[in-house]
């Protein structure tokens, strides 16, 4: 796969779901998520744009790291996508007026686990390889 379409599959698979994460709570949960008509262009690509941030990371760094440590990645793609639907399923935007915060806010705590994540799979490996020489 090109760097490139990993990259644009990455964003767009995290700036869907948050959306897909609501889709249980039925078609007004996820209406809070979708800006009002006339600002609706600005407001899905300013959310889109946060909610990017994790896909293009681990892109970033599932492509700088070596082929033979792909676990690391996958099991950063796990956790990355598990936060991103536990921080998205449930969160009620009409509850406060600060809540929109969150929405910018998470997908930096995602991606911060992501990549501690990441750095814990292959810092392991690294010392079971060590370990066994």
């Amino acid at each position: 796969m090109r760097r490139g379409s990993l990259v644009l599959i990455l964003a767009l698979y995290f700036i869907v779901l948050p959306y897909l994460s609501r889709i249980g709570g039925g078609l007004e949960w996820v209406a809070q998520y979708v800006p009002p008509p006339d600002k609706l262009i600005f407001g899905l690509l300013f959310f889109g744009a946060f909610s990017a941030i994790p896909g293009v990371v681990l892109a970033s760094v599932a492509l700088g790291s070596r082929p033979a440590s792909r676990p690391a990645p996958v099991a950063a793609f796990l956790v990355m996508s598990g936060l991103t639907v536990y921080f998205h399923r449930d969160y009620d935007l009409a509850s406060d007026a600060q809540a929109a915060i969150g929405l910018i806010v998470w997908p930096f705590y995602v991606t911060i686990g992501g990549l501690l994540v990441f750095g814990a799979v292959a810092g392991g490996r690294w010392l079971l390889s060590r370990l066994r020489e």
